[in-house]
């Protein structure tokens, strides 16, 4: 639906909403000559407020009525549910939503940033994005019940700060959580993005009835979460999950982190586009995604071997935690199973019998939803992990 559109029918269903809140309960006729709206365009509206539970129908007994007929129908307010704010961000684009603690997401914003922005640039652009979906929804930032900001990072536990391993240049020591909130006017946590994709899981995914898994998250970069006893498990500095900091080679691609041979610059969406550039040109990652779901010889053999790369080191991993799940997310995972087929092989010959006997590889349920979902947890008190 166009931008126009959507910012119409949002001034529409408020203006229903704002009758309701003045008047109390009302008929549709009343709905109707309070708000001018057509009526096959009054009848939409109100199916879906229903629908999304904003507003309840009861039958009115209490009142005369002339003539045969039902008794009439009232529409009245629900008791608002707790709304909160929830984004990821990085130097690449922003993802931004409106949802509850019971999972349900509304209002899904996304935007891709262009040049290389500054982490200013990024998170400010991203509360812009969150500021136009919060006023096209009728609500100001102190509405919500919290916001929160997913960061491909880990932060220092205690200040929010981001570490020296920053994933993007420019970002080391800087404070998301306090920045977006600045930008968004009202208070925010900011929380790395595959933690809160795991607690996504858990809760609303995958990772649902496990208490043992490992969150893996193959996309512009590589990282991963732990979950044990049905918990997330942070570590003494906030920094589980860095597996792609694990040297697989004593030379290699330059690391962010300022380390060679780490095993992340060798199976992001970039690496994969870079061994498919001699046979296919320059990819994006949406190519790559193409060309795996069309089975193209040359990227499934891509997809398949940056899967064992991962596979070796995560099997060494499994053999010390023992997870009854492996669950994969990130762009990569949606360009067919090869990916998944190799991260499988490996894993199952690299780590001890018994656990390969036992722990599943699965694909995300929740896509890039997750870490919206996780960071509404987050702020619901299931987990006091930001800062």
């Amino acid at each position: 639906m166009p931008e126009d559109r959507t910012g119409l029918q949002a001034l529409r269903r408020n203006s229903i909403l704002d009758t309701l809140r003045t008047h109390g309960a009302c008929t549709r006729a009343d709905l109707q000559r309070h708000t001018a709206l057509p009526r096959a365009t009054l009848a939409h509206l109100l199916a879906e407020l229903l629908a999304h539970g904003e507003v309840a129908l009861n039958q009115e007994t209490d009142t005369p009525r002339l003539g045969a007929g039902r008794p009439a129908q009232r529409y009245h307010l629900l008791q608002p549910r707790a709304l909160y704010l929830v984004a990821s961000c990085s130097a690449f684009g922003a993802n931004v939503a409106l949802t509850d603690a019971g999972g349900t997401l509304s209002e899904i914003r996304s935007e891709a940033f262009t040049g290389w922005p500054s982490p200013q640039e990024s998170l400010r652009a991203a509360a812009a994005v969150a500021r136009k979906l919060l006023d096209d929804a009728g609500l100001e930032p102190s509405q919500t019940a919290g916001a929160a900001v997913a960061i491909p990072a880990p932060l220092t536990p205690g200040t929010g700060d981001l570490g020296s391993e920053a994933v993007h240049r420019g970002w080391a020591g800087f404070n998301p959580g306090a920045e977006f909130g600045r930008a968004l006017g009202r208070p925010a946590t900011a929380e790395n993005d595959a933690n809160l994709a795991a607690l996504g899981e858990l809760r609303h995914g995958a990772g649902r009835g496990i208490d043992d898994f490992i969150y893996l998250r193959i996309h512009h970069g590589l990282g991963a979460a732990l979950v044990l006893d049905g918990e997330l498990y942070r570590g003494a500095s906030g920094h589980v999950g860095e597996i792609g900091h694990v040297r697989v080679r004593d030379f290699g691609p330059l690391c962010y982190c300022g380390g060679q041979g780490c095993l992340s610059p060798l199976v992001t969406s970039r690496a994969v586009a870079a061994m498919l550039r001699p046979i296919h040109g320059p990819l994006t990652l949406q190519d790559v995604i193409r060309l795996g779901l069309g089975n193209d010889t040359a990227t499934r053999k891509a997809l398949i071997e940056t899967g064992r790369l991962i596979g070796r080191t995560l099997g060494n991993l499994c053999s010390v935690i023992d997870p009854a799940a492996v669950i994969v997310g990130g762009g990569l995972v949606e360009a067919g199973p090869h990916l998944l087929e190799g991260l499988e092989q490996a894993l199952r010959s690299h780590t001890h019998p018994t656990v390969a006997e036992h722990v599943r590889i699965v694909p995300s349920e929740l896509g890039k939803d997750a870490e919206l979902l996780g960071a509404a947890q987050l702020l619901a008190g299931d987990h006091q992990l930001g800062q």
